[in-house]
């Protein structure tokens, strides 16, 4: 898990739009979304991990503990029985609609070359945002 910790920054996006959509994502809030850069700092003591994620549109913190469920409110408001776990350089977050009008999804997050990548997956639509270490 240590390899996740630090400051991050958004370089690359692909599909995010769709994603937000399935999700429920309103039209002005994804605007907002899509064209704000953003900052995540991550850090990790133990089981117990803090993802601070920073931007124009919003801030946001996440805080978890490795295979504890939890109810989470997301940056858009939404309430899901979320997991996370870390599997073979994975960190897995699952997120369980509490209400109907919701959607599950899972956000697959790991380190390659140095990068932060995050795949976001609703239904049958994944979208890939890449993350640069900041020194």
């Amino acid at each position: 898990m240590s390899e996740f910790q630090g400051r991050w920054k958004l370089v690359s996006s692909e599909r995010f739009d769709d994603y937000m959509k399935v999700i429920g994502v309103g039209r002005l809030a994804r605007l907002a979304a899509r064209n704000s850069p953003v900052t995540l700092n991550i850090s990790v003591d133990v089981d117990r991990v803090v993802v601070r994620s920073s931007s124009v549109f919003k801030d946001y913190t996440l805080q978890f503990v490795i295979g504890k469920e939890f109810e989470e409110v997301t940056i858009d408001g939404r309430r899901l029985l979320t997991t996370f776990f870390f599997e073979q350089g994975h960190l897995i977050q699952q997120q369980a609609a509490i209400e109907e009008k919701d959607v599950n999804s899972r956000i697959t997050r790991w380190i390659h070359e140095g990068l932060l990548y995050t795949e976001l997956q609703a239904g049958d639509v994944k979208a890939l945002r890449i993350f640069k270490r900041l020194h």
